[in-house]
């Protein structure tokens, strides 16, 4: 999984600067005239597209769902003293995790999309090609 994360890093980032897509906050500032806009999250400095968070989501629930299963079913509870969530998948809690950027206003919808994708890409290449010795 780690493996998963820092080279799917490295592909969004090449990305990003590829497309250099301006974050929804840049959008709203300059392109729209509201210079004085503020989202109600911190939002990154770089290129929305494509969006990060999403890549290391996607890549996770990848490469965790290899190792247990499609349909792996856990949830959140406990972790604080929010109710917490329940999942079916890995996938479905990718899903629900890029759903937050979106609606955070931290990336676009195909900004999200295509973090999944390529931590998914990056997942099954490294699947196929990174074979780890059994003790």
């Amino acid at each position: 999984m780690g493996i998963v994360q820092k080279d799917g890093a490295t592909a969004v980032f090449k990305a990003k600067y590829f497309y250099n897509q301006l974050a929804p906050i840049t959008y709203i500032r300059t392109v729209m005239g509201f210079p004085t806009w503020n989202a109600e999250f911190a939002t990154q400095s770089s290129p929305c597209y494509p969006e990060i968070h999403s890549q290391q989501f996607g890549g996770s629930a990848a490469a965790l769902s290899l190792v247990f299963g499609n349909n792996y079913h856990f949830n959140t509870q406990g972790i604080n003293e929010l109710p917490g969530y329940s999942f079916d998948s890995f996938e479905q809690a990718a899903i629900h995790g890029g759903k937050s950027r979106f609606y955070a206003g931290v990336g676009t919808q195909a900004a999200v999309d295509a973090g999944i994708w390529i931590g998914n890409k990056t997942a099954a290449f490294l699947d196929n090609n990174i074979k780890f010795l059994k003790e």
